[in-house]
């Protein structure tokens, strides 16, 4: 049956929010044609699901949206976060300055640009010590750290221990969230 509906192939929870932020703008600003004049906002710059196209044409076109999307800095982060990313090589990504990439930054986030990094950093740096047997020294370049001092000082400060701590304390508690090294432990022996 003929609707006059686009449907879409997958939904995530931040998009059920878009009808309240449409009545917050509407109420706010007032009704503006082409902006605040439907029941919903979109964040979507993806090809619309009638669209005949091969997976890697969609991908590339998407992807040329993506650092102009809020959302760009955030992928970019995390697609880069094991090379030396700096506030300003983001802030040129998603094109804008530095400073107010930075104000932007903190005030969505909640938190420093430097701080976000050493946090993702540290959380790929547990999941590596837990799931893998790779040597501290060898997780610390993994997880984007210049180095392994810089490495065990950032852990420390945002876990409470080192490393080598954080992996023997998981490896005794095989009841820890997580625990594959234990896993892989127990079943090898």
């Amino acid at each position: 049956r003929d609707e006059d509906i686009d449907y879409s192939v997958y939904g995530t929870p931040i998009e059920s929010t878009t009808y309240k932020f449409a009545k917050c703008l509407k109420d706010r600003f007032g009704k503006i044609k082409g902006i605040t004049d439907r029941d919903y906002i979109t964040n979507s710059y993806h090809v619309p699901v009638f669209e005949e196209i091969d997976a890697f044409t969609k991908l590339k076109l998407e992807s040329e949206f993506q650092r102009l999307s809020p959302g760009g800095a955030i992928s970019y982060i995390e697609t880069n976060y094991k090379s030396d990313l700096s506030l300003t090589e983001v802030a040129n990504y998603v094109n804008l300055t530095t400073y107010h990439f930075s104000k932007l930054f903190k005030s969505t986030i909640g938190t420093s640009f430097i701080n976000y990094i050493n946090t993702l950093r540290i959380q790929k740096a547990q999941d590596m010590l837990l799931d893998t047997f790779m040597s501290v020294a060898e997780i610390s370049e993994n997880s984007g750290f210049s180095s392994t001092n810089n490495f065990f000082r950032v852990f420390k400060k945002i876990t409470g221990m080192s490393p080598q701590q954080y992996r023997n304390t998981q490896v005794k508690n095989p009841k820890s969230k997580g625990n594959t090294v234990w896993k892989k432990i127990k079943f090898e022996i």
